[in-house]
Order: structure tokens, then C-alpha cells, then sequence
């Protein structure tokens, strides 16, 4: 569908009822397209929250809408130029806040709702911002704050786009196009977004490489897929040309199959959707595949076992094999089929020598050993008993019809209530990232599961696990960890 045309219909309406009504002060909604994306701004005033409510029941071909999302500086600019050209000085009124220095704006999707001074995107639940005006920008993402966010009267928990400088009439707090932090009860047009046009997803990061024998097996964290859903990955050997995954693969971790043992290569991804490939990825990894052998030699480690737990009850002591997840170098499996039983083989070292196992499953504290030779050993789990909760509680409904659907999110793992990171492994519905970088950021793309819903599960040494259960439509934003040493020990009766 040509959406220009498409968007100019609307307004050509929109304008011509107006007139034929005998209006003197046209003041209709109007749309506008930049980079791909639709807009439609709003011109009954609304509260932020009733505007969030309004831009989800809005759709393009069926795409629904979303508070705007801004970008970077070249999106702000659009956006701000078809507000300043198509909102008259006269219409100001409609659309001020007293407690933003009595200037005119506009609402946009960021705020601080859930916590304070945690400014995110309420799209992809993305954190851009972190304090107050003296804070700082997360994860390299783009802000254009006046002398703001600043909280004023401990109630401003809502971003929007200035149309004037304010206070109105002075303008030292922020200029026409900056953001302000006002009331979310403020009555304010609004801005939605429609992620309608042609864009293909973003590259892949965080690329890891475990080599196979003939194969290379990539684990990665998904881009954003731009409005239209990942369906396949393709790579590039050495800077060539890329060659799409047959069959088709949508999930970390992907195998690139067909390399020679012995033959180093350099490898990118990049992602696939109903628009095409992305750019290859900024990183490549470097793999060189090798053949099993006889068996393990100096640079492989085999390791296998059982996981198991203790519980007592009424007959005493009893041992209980248990469903986890077995990690080392790259490579992973569920001990759930049989239960308890797992085998990671043919494991590269570290460049110390060693290789770090670690275990994770719901309900236990992890278990990570550093272990220098193969060997076969019975991982005995601690049960997580009465830990503290840092994070809202999550009671989803149940949307079959959502199954199978491919949804992302992304946040921070964090400690406790404080803005302190925590690397940790994030499972979700078979997909994992780890949260290692300087702001504790995961970002993960993975179906739903039967009922519409996915498991989010957090593991970091020396934390209690955390485990909630969400659907598309509530998403966490970060994931805060309890310490080990804040839960009580299991009582004797704990199953």
C-alpha cells in the first residue's frame, strides 16, 4: 500500500469536513511519514495515559500504533518541524501544562511511571535515561532533555515535545523541540506511531562462537525487528556474500553448517524479515571448526552427569533428579529428558585452561564451578526458600491465540532497588542472552508459548533466582535480583 497516498487521503478528509462545516480555525489531527514510519498526531487533548490507551486501539493495515518512540535527532527534527507547521500559535492553549513553566507540548511514549528517574520507552519498554537532569543516557540511546527531567512537585512522570520554550516566555528550563518531564494528568495532543514502512531489522550483537565439527554453532541477541517479525538469519564467511539459513532459523543459537575443520573463519549474521536483510552485524566472530577425534584432547572438555536435589519429609532424606539448564563455553542442554542427565562434549577452554559449568533451573540457587579436566559429577542444587521480591508482581491472562507469536523484549538486570548491573544469564522460552555489559542490558527475541505467555527466568551467582510469567502485552522493564544471603534456609518439610 502506497502510505503516503494513504496518509494524505486522511488529511484531504479531514480538512474538506472541516471546511464544509464553516469552520474559521481548522484545528483537525494530521498525519506525516519519515523513515518508513507513519505518525498521526492528536488533537483532542488527553491525559498520557488515556493517550496510551487511544494509540494502542489505532491501526494501519492492521499494524497498531504506539506513544511515539524517538529515535534520534534526525526523527525528533521531523517530528517537531510537522508540529511546529501544522499546529497554530493560537491552538496553544489546548495543549499547555501549568506545571511545564505554562508552555504548549505535545505527549511522546517516554516516562518514568513504573520507577523514578528510570526513563524508558513504553513501546519495547527500552531505558534511555537514568536520574534526573544530571543523569545520563543508557545504552548509548538517544535523549534531547531541556535542563530536564527535574521531577517538580515529585509528580512529573511523563515526557513530551515542547512546542514553546519554557517557563513560557523566558525559556532557561528548555527550547521549542526539547523534551520536559510534566504531569501524565496533564490534557496534551499526542503523537502515534506506526511502524508501517518498508524497514528491515536491526543487526544481531553480542555474537558468540562455539565450533562444531564441519559446523559453527552462533549464539547472538537479536535486533529490533521494525515492525515486522524475524523470520530467518543469514551469514557471511570471511566478508562474503551472505547466505540465508535453509532451513530457516529464527531463534539463538543458530549452525551454520558445511566448513572445513581446521579453516578459520570470520563470521557476521544479519537478520531477515518480510522487507529483507538487515546490515551484517558490527562484530564478527572468529571459529575454527574441528572434528571430534578419539576424544578429547587438551583443548576439549567433556562433561556429564546428573542434577539432583535433597528434600526431607515424613521418610527422611530423599534425592530428586532436576530439570535444569546445563551451560559451558557456548554450549547448553536441559537435563529433562531423562530428567537430571546432562552431557556437554567436545568443550574449547578458556584462555586460562578452564571451563566454567554452570546450572540453572527454576526454583534453586545457580551452581557455577570452574573445572580444568572432563569428568563425570552429581551437581546437587539448593532450593531458593522465602527470597525477597524486587520487582511487581506479574499475574498474566491466558491468550491462546497469541501462540507461536514472535515477541521481544529488552531491560536491565539490576540489584535490589538500586541502578547498581548484575551480569546474569536470561532464559526465555528456550532463547538466552546474558546481561553483561556495563548497564546490565538483555535483549531477547523467542515465541510464545502455548497459552500466549513466556517464562522469564534470571540467574546470576550469588542471587536468588527470579521468575515471572508475562504476555505480549506486560512486558517487564528491568529485572531486580535479592542477594542469596536475603532468603531463609528450606525447612525440613520443603518439597
Amino acid at each position: 500500500m502506497d502510505y503516503l497516498k494513504y496518509l494524505a487521503t486522511i488529511r484531504f478528509f479531514v480538512l474538506a469536513s472541516a471546511l464544509l462545516m464553516g469552520s474559521t480555525s481548522v484545528n483537525a489531527d494530521f498525519s506525516f511519514t519519515h523513515n518508513g514510519h507513519a505518525y498521526d498526531v492528536i488533537t483532542n487533548a488527553k491525559s498520557w495515559s488515556a493517550a496510551l490507551a487511544d494509540a494502542k486501539t489505532r491501526t494501519i493495515e492492521g499494524t497498531p500504533g504506539y506513544l511515539a518512540r524517538i529515535d534520534d535527532s534526525a526523527e525528533n527534527s521531523a517530528i517537531f518541524n510537522q508540529l511546529r507547521d501544522n499546529i497554530p500559535a493560537r491552538d496553544f492553549g489546548s495543549t499547555s501544562s501549568f506545571d511545564g513553566g505554562d508552555a504548549a507540548y505535545v505527549w511522546i511514549g517516554a516516562n518514568d511511571r513504573r520507577v523514578e528517574g528510570s526513563w524508558i520507552w513504553e513501546d519495547n519498554q527500552a531505558q534511555f535515561w537514568s536520574g534526573n537532569f544530571t543523569g545520563s543516557p543508557v545504552g548509548g540511546l538517544y535523549n534531547n532533555w531541556g535542563n530536564e527531567p527535574d521531577n517538580f512537585d515529585g509528580q512529573q512522570n511523563a515526557a513530551a515535545i515542547g512546542l514553546t520554550e519554557w517557563p513560557l516566555g523566558d525559556g532557561f528550563l528548555g527550547s521549542a523541540g526539547q523534551w520536559n518531564d510534566v504531569k501524565d494528568s496533564n490534557n496534551l495532543y499526542y503523537i502515534v506511531e506506526f511502524p508501517v514502512g518498508d524497514t528491515v531489522p536491526a543487526a544481531p550483537t553480542d555474537l558468540f562462537a562455539t565450533p562444531g565439527d564441519g559446523q559453527a554453532v552462533i549464539s547472538f541477541s537479536a535486533g529490533l525487528d521494525n515492525g515486522s517479525p524475524i523470520t530467518n538469519y543469514q551469514f557471511s564467511l570471511n566478508g562474503g556474500t551472505g547466505t540465508a539459513l535453509s532451513p530457516a532459523d529464527a531463534i539463538s543459537p543458530i549452525t551454520i553448517p558445511g566448513l572445513t575443520n581446521g579453516t578459520t573463519y570470520s563470521i557476521t549474521l544479519s537478520a531477515i524479515n518480510s522487507f529483507g536483510p538487515s546490515v551484517n552485524s558490527s562484530e564478527a566472530v572468529v571459529v575454527a571448526p574441528a572434528g571430534p577425534g578419539p576424544g578429547p584432547g587438551p583443548s576439549l572438555v567433556n562433561l556429564s552427569g546428573n542434577i539432583e536435589t535433597v528434600v526431607s519429609g515424613g521418610q527422611g532424606a530423599e534425592v530428586k533428579p532436576v530439570c535444569a539448564m546445563a551451560l559451558a563455553s557456548g554450549e547448553f542442554m536441559f537435563s529433562c529428558d531423562p530428567i537430571g542427565e546432562f552431557s556437554l562434549e567436545n568443550l574449547p577452554r578458556e584462555a586460562d585452561g578452564t571451563v566454567v559449568r554452570q546450572i540453572y533451573a527454576d526454583g534453586f540457587f545457580p551452581s557455577v564451578t570452574t573445572l580444568t579436566e572432563s569428568g563425570v559429577e552429581t551437581v546437587t542444587l539448593d532450593r531458593a526458600f522465602n527470597c525477597p521480591s524486587y520487582n511487581l508482581p506479574s499475574n498474566p491472562d491466558v491468550i491462546p491465540a497469541s501462540a507461536g507469536k514472535m515477541h521481544s523484549i529488552a531491560g536491565r538486570v539490576l540489584l535490589q532497588a538500586t541502578d547498581t548491573p548484575i551480569c546474569a544469564l536470561v532464559l526465555v522460552n528456550g532463547a538466552y542472552v546474558f546481561s553483561c555489559d556495563e548497564e546490565g542490558a538483555y535483549s531477547l527475541e523467542f515465541p510464545l508459548d502455548a497459552n500466549g505467555q513466556y517464562k522469564l527466568q534470571v540467574y546470576a551467582d550469588g542471587f536468588a533466582p527470579a521468575v515471572q510469567t508475562f504476555n505480549e502485552f506486560d512486558d517487564p522493564l528491568n529485572v531486580r535480583m535479592a542477594r542469596s544471603s536475603e532468603c531463609e534456609s528450606a525447612p525440613a518439610s520443603q518439597n
